[in-house]
């Protein structure tokens, strides 16, 4: 996972100049993270849910992001059983249930 550079999304309620993973919420599918998307209308539908849930804004933000060999990645292909054990691990212990840098997968949509 190296090379060229790829375009990702964040949908958010919050505007910011700078990633604070401290704010990222507990019980997530993957752990406390940063979660992004290379689909911008997901970032954007992520925008205004997290609005409509508790006010703010509907920001989208697009960063150019070069992998690295030196990151730690998880890639899940589907809803596997291995991927489902990961969400429930996270949501159920929160915190980060893992060793990843980096998780590639679908998110739950409950």
């Amino acid at each position: 996972m190296s090379g060229e550079y790829t375009t990702i999304y964040h949908g958010t309620n919050a505007a910011f100049n700078v990633v604070e993973l401290s704010a990222s919420k507990e019980q997530r599918d993957f752990g406390r993270g940063f979660y992004t998307t290379s689909i911008f209308e997901q970032a954007r539908s992520w925008a205004l849910n997290m609005n409509l849930r508790y006010g703010g804004g509907k920001y989208v933000y697009e960063f150019s992001f070069q992998p690295s060999a030196a990151l730690r990645v998880k890639t899940y292909d589907g809803l596997t059983p291995e991927w489902l054990n990961m969400v429930k691990e996270n949501r159920l212990r929160g915190g980060i249930q893992h060793d990843y840098d980096i998780i590639i997968g679908p998110v739950a949509n409950d």
